[in-house]
């Protein structure tokens, strides 16, 4: 696949504006500037994948290109780098894409690209999240909580396994726990799962729920604020690697222990 036949306006563009365009004019094919070996993927999650390679003699950058496998004239990311990694950002959960890798040679003074990329396959994981209702009216199955979770910037990430949550939001101010729900997590063979145990039972507070309008992976609800009847909306946000807390104030703090449930 010859680098003038690949979108050489739109790489001719992106390449100005990463590299600058002296350097994107003064730019020819050459077979001596091989494409690099050993493209691997290294990592994914559900809007990225992040590949490496092996260093090119007298490579001076990188050019990664991800087109989407069903339609592979389409660019869904492109991004100059100037090691031997790189996160592809901007990607679609779920999806099959084709990764390219060019290598940009200087030699002499002059600035050369790989006749043909290297190309892998790679595809970015997924997320399924659950409403559950089916302990409505029975006990709370969750054990005492007794791990903490850190919550920095009111995130905290997801462990190994399959892990159970209780997570809390409290008011800052007065300590009320103003919410709270119980979240599973377990990884299925491309990407994990959530259920949220949805139940009054589970602590008898306003719970995490996933209505129409709550954006893809998150879930959601309102509480009224301590002291007023300010109403507070509120959601959960989760990715492949953590879940965070999304307040449209910063009186809240997110609170999480991590649980096991009885057998």
């Amino acid at each position: 696949m010859k680098f003038d036949r690949i979108f050489p306006y739109l790489i001719a563009l992106f390449l100005g504006f990463a590299i600058g365009y002296q350097v994107a004019l003064q730019m020819e094919p050459s077979a001596d500037c091989p494409a690099p070996d050993s493209l691997a993927e290294v990592m994914d999650t559900e809007a990225s994948v992040t590949v490496s390679w092996n260093q090119v003699q007298d490579a001076r950058y990188y050019t990664v290109i991800a087109r989407d496998s069903a339609a592979l004239t389409d660019v869904a990311s492109s991004i100059v780098v100037e090691g031997t990694s790189a996160v592809i950002p901007d990607l679609k959960p779920q999806t099959g894409y084709a990764v390219d890798v060019f290598t940009i040679c200087e030699k002499d003074g002059k600035f050369y690209i790989s006749e043909t990329p290297t190309t892998i396959g790679v595809s970015t994981g997924w997320i399924v999240t659950d409403d559950v209702v089916l302990l409505q009216g029975q006990p709370c199955p969750f054990s005492i909580c007794t791990t903490n979770v850190a919550a920095p910037n009111n995130c905290f990430d997801w462990g190994a396994g399959t892990q159970y949550y209780q997570v809390e939001i409290v008011h800052n101010a007065s300590t009320t726990v103003v919410a709270r729900t119980y979240l599973e997590k377990s990884v299925t063979g491309a990407g994990i799962r959530i259920n949220n145990y949805n139940t009054a039972t589970c602590g008898g507070l306003p719970v995490l729920e996933a209505p129409v309008e709550c954006p893809t992976f998150s879930f959601c609800g309102d509480f009224t604020q301590p002291g007023t009847s300010t109403t507070v909306n509120y959601k959960l946000t989760a990715s492949l690697t953590q879940c965070c807390l999304d307040l449209p104030a910063a009186d809240y703090t997110l609170r999480v222990r991590s649980c096991n449930i009885d057998e």
